[in-house]
């Protein structure tokens, strides 16, 4: 302890001059020496190891020796000299845990056992109310002795109830999961655990590849399947069309016959316009014509004008 070096020191010094007074000319100067030295020591110890002031968002565990025996507020306090005080952060903390297979670091596991490999970040507090005795049980180490354990063995406990390809799809499911538990078993030590954060997961490369490839398949299935589809509508398209186009032919066809029919009932009705027509295409110019034993059969009626009876 620094005091009490600083205090033995300053008694020996002391105790040292007054005995080189004893018997000199110039002890007057030696007694002057030991008082000044008990005075500097004096105001060391008053200064130094009397007062102290603990931050905002700390405590401050005041040591007795080798235990702990009270806390100190935020603020201005004092102790006595021969006290220690170790300043406590009850603030949020966030520490990050790296689980990449290196060693000391090893990776996760998945159902299949394939590696997993994630960096998490811890978020916690310590209840002030509980902090003496977490000293006084676990020490100043705490994070490394009960923390970053638990963090890497509960991370693992979730991971490996899903298979390799199942852990992405369930990270909220694992954060939530492992943050119940952490602030479960921490809780018995007077620390709050207020969040925990996935903040990067990867897999064994021979995995990613093979995920890669299947994506890929995958992809390329879909845009043939996309091609087929694409295909069978135009060639529905086509077909469509062509029942279309027979659809017109038909109609057109009905209405040719229609037309054909009501020509010929036109014919039966008025021979003579069937007459007309044959005569017109023997000679246009033709008015009236004659049988061939000279009996006059009929006039023809001129361009534009009544027939003649």
């Amino acid at each position: 302890m620094a005091w009490l070096a600083l205090s033995v020191i300053a008694a020996l010094v002391a105790t040292g001059l007054l005995v080189a007074a004893t018997g000199n000319p110039q002890k007057r100067l030696f007694v002057m020496g030991a008082f000044a030295t008990v005075g500097v020591w004096l105001v060391i110890t008053l200064f130094g190891f009397t007062f102290v002031t603990i931050g905002a968002g700390h405590l401050g565990l005041v040591k007795t020796f080798s235990d702990y025996t009270g806390v100190m507020d935020p603020g201005f306090n004092t102790k006595a000299p021969w006290q220690s005080v170790d300043e406590v952060n009850v603030k949020i903390q966030s520490k990050r845990v790296i689980m990449d297979g290196q060693a000391g670091r090893g990776s996760a596991v998945s159902r299949e056992t394939q590696p997993v490999y994630a960096i998490v970040t811890l978020n916690y507090s310590i209840v002030a109310g509980e902090a003496l005795e977490l000293y006084r049980t676990v020490g100043r180490a705490y994070y490394d002795s009960i923390v970053a354990p638990r963090v890497a063995q509960v991370f693992k406990a979730e991971t490996v109830k899903y298979s390799t390809i199942e852990v992405a799809p369930n990270r909220e499911k694992i954060r939530a999961d492992v943050l119940r538990i952490l602030d479960s078993q921490l809780e018995q030590y007077g620390i709050n655990v207020t969040d925990f954060l996935i903040n990067d997961l990867d897999f064994a490369e021979a995995f990613v590849n093979a995920i890669t490839e299947k994506q890929v398949a995958t992809q390329q299935a879909e845009a043939a399947r996309a091609k087929v589809q694409q295909s069978k509508a135009e060639a529905d398209q086509r077909i469509e069309q062509a029942r279309g186009e027979g659809e017109s032919v038909k109609i057109a066809a009905a209405a040719e016959a229609e037309a054909l029919a009501l020509k010929g009932r036109a014919l039966r009705e008025n021979p003579e316009v069937l007459q007309l027509s044959a005569i017109e295409k023997l000679n246009p110019n033709v008015e009236t014509i004659y049988l061939p034993s000279g009996e006059f059969l009929f006039t023809l009626p001129s361009r534009g004008a009544a027939p003649q009876p």
